[in-house]
């Protein structure tokens, strides 16, 4: 994996970060959120798409762009999709990738003919693209109800939890990030399914001292459709 690629897949692999939220008596506000989680988790499965835009320091690449489209199955939990970096000055570099329970694959060959390289994730993966089922339902004095909204033309409630942030955790990221407090933001609609979620974090690693700022929005949708998820076929360990 090139150095450029490792390094804002890294970045957007918040989606798979290891942090965590803070628990205490269940509020009003978590008890509604938990219930949403439920609701979407029961519909098995959703198409999500995410688009992540990233800048950091030192460097001058400009804004890179990581935009992720796949389907997710809740149960496992399991995921296709493809991951498109665009940065001024390079190419478009598509990369696929599979997801079954904690292990990873990614197709870093190209989009056509991709060599697939089998990895560990060492925290769930997040089904809601930028936390895990476990995160938001042990979200609890962090939730807040923030109130009714609407999300395009359609109604929706939206909820901000408080996370403390904490260690990227994906095993291929050499040396250790973290990913510093931030707010997110989580909209739900009346039917009760968690349709967007979106932050804005950031990373720091100290040495050597690298700093990147990710905004991301993620749109779940499609709930319920038949998804076919498979482990790819031949892999090497890396």
């Amino acid at each position: 994996m090139s150095r450029r690629l490792g390094l804002c897949l890294s970045v957007a692999g918040l989606a798979l970060s290891a942090c965590g939220t803070s628990a205490g008596g269940t509020s009003a506000s978590a008890r509604a959120l938990h219930a949403a989680v439920s609701i979407t988790e029961r519909q098995g499965t959703a198409h999500f798409a995410s688009m992540n835009r990233i800048r950091s320091r030192p460097g001058n690449q400009g804004t890179i762009t990581v935009s992720t489209v796949g389907d997710v199955r809740f149960q496992g939990p399991a995921a296709t999709y493809t991951t498109t970096v665009t940065s001024p000055g390079h190419p478009v570099t598509p990369v696929p990738g599979v997801v079954l329970g904690r292990d990873l694959y990614l197709g870093l060959g190209g989009a056509n003919e991709p060599m697939w390289h089998h990895t560990h994730l060492t925290s769930d993966y997040a089904v809601f693209g930028i936390a895990t089922v476990h995160q938001l339902l042990a979200a609890d004095a962090s939730v807040t109800e923030v109130g009714r909204t609407t999300l395009g033309d359609d109604p929706a409630t939206e909820f901000i939890v408080h996370d403390p942030g904490g260690p990227i955790g994906q095993a291929y990221i050499t040396p250790a990030a973290t990913v510093e407090p931030f707010e997110l933001q989580v909209w739900v609609s009346r039917q009760g399914c968690i349709v967007q979620v979106a932050a804005v974090q950031m990373v720091v690693r100290n040495s050597p001292h690298f700093e990147a700022t990710s905004s991301t929005t993620v749109t779940l949708s499609g709930f319920g459709e038949p998804v076919t998820i498979v482990a790819p076929s031949p892999t090497a360990t890396g």
